[in-house]
């Protein structure tokens, strides 16, 4: 969908609003430039999510992507103890279940993807990653809730090693 205000909007400023405004979670911005000559405008793509899109990260001699599958969401609850139940009511959900492991399951064709591009090193036997404990998580085996201040969400991580070939532009 093009969107068009009628007005000059720099996508930068805009992010930085969301940045500084109280948005919270995973800010993202890709422009297709202004050297583009096939397009004919500059266009800029902005946004928060929840989830983290993709990150690349140095760890040691190898450069990691790692992605979030983050579906199947419920309110917070306003005492602990609603906080819980409703918490409970998201994990027993077969739907938002089932919602997370499609959402899971796009990850994953992407990652197999890349690695069959020889963009991702060959690994086995899955891209799953089992999540460090932290206040805002509750886990579930390979699933866990990412607890932000008005909602809770079902999530996973997913991750590869980028081949010594490969570089940010060729996974985003």
């Amino acid at each position: 969908v093009d969107l068009n205000l009628g007005a000059s909007l720099n996508g930068l400023d805009a992010l930085m609003r969301m940045k500084f405004g109280g948005h919270v979670g995973h800010l993202f911005y890709l422009a297709t430039g202004e050297d583009n000559k096939e397009l004919q405008f500059n266009r800029e793509f902005i946004g928060c999510t929840p989830e983290r899109l993709f990150q690349v990260k140095d760890r040691g001699d190898e450069r990691i992507v790692t992605s979030e599958a983050l579906a199947g969401t419920r309110i917070r609850g306003l005492t602990p103890n609603a906080d819980a139940e409703l918490l409970q009511e998201l994990l027993s959900s077969k739907k938002d279940m089932l919602e997370n492991e499609i959402t899971g399951n796009f990850i994953m064709d992407a990652l197999k993807e890349l690695e069959a591009n020889g963009w991702l090193d060959k690994r086995s036997p899955e891209f799953f990653v089992e999540s460090s404990d932290d206040e805002n998580k509750s886990h579930t085996g390979r699933f866990f809730v990412r607890r932000l201040r008005h909602l809770q969400h079902i999530c996973q991580t997913f991750e590869g090693r980028l081949s010594k070939n490969a570089n940010i532009i060729d996974v985003s």
